[in-house]
C-alpha cells in the first residue's frame, strides 16, 4: 500500500532560521521530508543538529549545485512509494493545513473528471503579505460543487502537489533548464497530455519571487541576481522555439527581458550584469543549434 504524501525541499545556502520553520511546518503535514541540499559543500551536521528531533525528515546533499530541475528529480527517486508529492523552496512557508487541503482540492477535481495535473496554494508575497497576481491574464474561476479554483496556465514549483505517478507519462523536470523556467516548463509539457493546472483558493503559501521586491517606475519589480539572470535570458530562447510554450508567454517575457536589459544595468550601476545577458542569449541559441 502506498504511503499519502512525501515533501521534497530544495535547498541551496539557505537561511537556518527561516528553513527550521519550513521543514518544522512540512514534517507536521507530510509522512516525510526529503531535503535535497544543491548547496557546494555537506551540510550534514548543521542540518541534523537542527532538526534532530524529527524522524520523518531525510537529508541528502548533492555537494554542488546541479540546479533545481536535478534536486527535484534526485528528489523523486525517494517518493515512488507515495502516492502524492509537493515540492517546497528553502524559504516558502506552508499555511497550517496547506498539504491536506491541496490532497482534498486534487481528489475533488479528479473526482469529476479533470485532470490536474498540478494544484498549488495561493502564493503570498513575503514582503507585502499581498498575494502575488498575474499581471497579464486573470486566472480563470473554476467552480465545482461549490468550491472555487484558479485555473491558471502554469504555477511555481514551491507548493504545488502532483501525483507521483502522473510523472511516468509527462516526464520529469528538464535538467537543461537548471534553474529558471523549470516549473512553467513542467505545466506547460503537462498541456499537451491533456492536464489542467490549477490554484486553491482555500490555503496559500508565504513565498518570495527572485530576490524580493524594488519599486521601479512605480511598479513593484522582483529583483535578480547576474547569476538568474543568465538563466532567464538563455532559456527564454531555449523556450522560445518550442511549440508547446504558449505564445502570450513568448510574448511577454520579450517586452519584460527586452525592459529588462536596460533597467538592471542602469539600477544596479553595473555593466557588467549586460555582459551576463548577452552570455545567456548567446548561449542560449548556441544550445538551439546543437540540438538541431
Amino acid at each position: 500500500m502506498k504511503k499519502e504524501i512525501a515533501s521534497i525541499v530544495i535547498l541551496y545556502n539557505p537561511n537556518w532560521n527561516l528553513l527550521k520553520e519550513v521543514i518544522n511546518e512540512a514534517s507536521t503535514q507530510c509522512c516525510k521530508v526529503f531535503a535535497i541540499d544543491n548547496s557546494i559543500g555537506n551540510n550534514r551536521s548543521i542540518f541534523e543538529s537542527s532538526f534532530n528531533e524529527l524522524e520523518n525528515v531525510v537529508y541528502y546533499p548533492l555537494l554542488d549545485n546541479f540546479g533545481i530541475a536535478h534536486a527535484q528529480n534526485v528528489g523523486l527517486e525517494f517518493v515512488k512509494d507515495y502516492e502524492y508529492v509537493v515540492f517546497l523552496d528553502q524559504d516558502s512557508i506552508p499555511f497550517e493545513n496547506m498539504v491536506k487541503t491541496l490532497i482534498e482540492d486534487f481528489k475533488l477535481l479528479r473526482l469529476h473528471n479533470v485532470q490536474v495535473a498540478t494544484i498549488g496554494p495561493q502564493p503570498v508575497n513575503s514582503q507585502t503579505n499581498n498575494p502575488y497576481e498575474p499581471r497579464l491574464f486573470k486566472n480563470k474561476d473554476f467552480i465545482i460543487d461549490g468550491v472555487k479554483f484558479f485555473q491558471t496556465k502554469q504555477i511555481i514549483s514551491s507548493g504545488g502537489l502532483m501525483l507521483v505517478k502522473d510523472f511516468n507519462e509527462i516526464g520529469h523536470f528538464e535538467e537543461l533548464l537548471f534553474i529558471d523556467g523549470v516549473d512553467h516548463e513542467w505545466c506547460w509539457r503537462a498541456k499537451k497530455y491533456g492536464y489542467q493546472t490549477f490554484l486553491s483558493t482555500r490555503t496559500s503559501l508565504v513565498h518570495s519571487l527572485g530576490e524580493g521586491d524594488r519599486k521601479i517606475a512605480g511598479f513593484d519589480i522582483a529583483t535578480t541576481s547576474s547569476f538568474r539572470l543568465y538563466y532567464q535570458y538563455r532559456n527564454f530562447i531555449i523556450l522560445l522555439f518550442r511549440g508547446y510554450v504558449p505564445f502570450y508567454w513568448k510574448l511577454n517575457s520579450f517586452i519584460k527581458y527586452i525592459v529588462k536589459m536596460v533597467y538592471y544595468p542602469v539600477v544596479n550601476k553595473d555593466i557588467n550584469i549586460l555582459k551576463r545577458i548577452i552570455v545567456g542569449i548567446k548561449d542560449g541559441f548556441k544550445i538551439i543549434l546543437e540540438n538541431k
